[in-house]
């Protein structure tokens, strides 16, 4: 797998790699720890964008595995999972917003976050989405428990660990 470009997405921001079909996407936690959002839009049909409800479905599973793919809104995949290092992601959570640091995290004023970031860069594509597609949520630990219930708990990933993606679709990631 040969490098084509490397971006570093600092933190509380986001950032956009345009991806040919055939190429891949490796996302690297740095600092060990981190947790990132994940969506991504085809190319040529901004109508059609990664989907957690469509991916869980399609997988009829919660949790991501080697080989599984993320599917569209329209349950066409997008992308594969070629590695993974950490092997636990969350696919249902949707990304943070102001609401949920003001309401939930007890958070006053504007605080950054996931939603407003990933909003600002699909605008620079000339991408204007009514309502954000639900993400991917990268190293984010949520263990699903007996009773049904979800939790957050500190990610698995440490510094350098990684999952690979291939682009089945040109996509912006």
């Amino acid at each position: 797998m040969k490098l084509k470009t490397s971006v570093i997405v600092p933190a509380y921001d986001a950032r956009c790699v345009k991806v040919l079909k055939g190429e891949f996407v490796k996302i690297t936690d740095i600092e060990g720890k981190q947790v990132g959002d994940l969506i991504c839009y085809k190319v040529d049909d901004h109508s059609e964008h990664f989907s957690q409800s469509c991916t869980r479905c399609s997988l009829k599973n919660v949790y991501l595995k080697l080989g599984d793919s993320l599917y569209s809104n329209r349950r066409k995949p997008l992308m594969k999972l070629v590695e993974d290092t950490v092997g636990a992601h969350d696919l249902l959570y949707p990304e943070c917003d102001t609401t949920r640091y003001n309401v939930d995290l007890g958070v006053t004023g504007f605080h950054r976050n996931c939603y407003d970031n990933l909003m600002g860069e699909l605008r620079k594509l000339g991408i204007m989405p009514e309502e954000l597609p639900e993400p991917l949520n990268v190293f984010m630990n949520v263990p699903v428990l007996e009773d049904g219930s979800i939790g957050i708990e500190e990610p698995l990933s440490k510094a350098g660990d990684y999952m690979v993606f291939e682009a089945l679709e040109d996509l912006y990631v």
